[in-house]
């Protein structure tokens, strides 16, 4: 199992967990772990869209780049962190989910990610 592999799948073993997923510059999926949750299609074309929207708002506002954003839902929420090179890793998770556990792994994990990634 990669590098990558090994790190989404340790995101599904967090309490409210679905999975994680990387996307590339142009919203494929380059690696995933999903587990219950049926739409991954679905889920990596609202991610790459809502980063794409994100981006362009965050350069309006003169804040420097965008490094992380979550979408919340009725049931489901989705943290996403920006990463070197374009890509996106993206956690979905229960609304009931600890965001906060979640945002510690993702920064924890970024640059082994990263690195996975070269």
């Amino acid at each position: 199992m990669s590098d990558t592999a090994e790190i989404l799948e340790a995101f599904s073993r967090l309490d409210g967990v679905f999975g994680a997923l990387v996307l590339n510059g142009e919203g494929q999926i380059c690696a995933e772990h999903l587990v219950d949750f049926a739409d991954r299609d679905g889920l990596s074309a609202a991610v790459h869209r809502s980063r794409n929207l994100a981006g362009r708002l965050t350069g309006a506002l003169g804040q420097g780049n965008l490094t992380q954003q979550a979408l919340e839902f009725e049931d489901s929420q989705v943290i996403v962190e920006i990463l070197e090179g374009g890509h996106a890793l993206a956690v979905a998770a229960a609304a009931t989910a600890n965001l906060g556990r979640i945002r510690l792994e993702l920064r924890k994990n970024r640059k082994a990610v990263e690195s996975s990634l070269a």
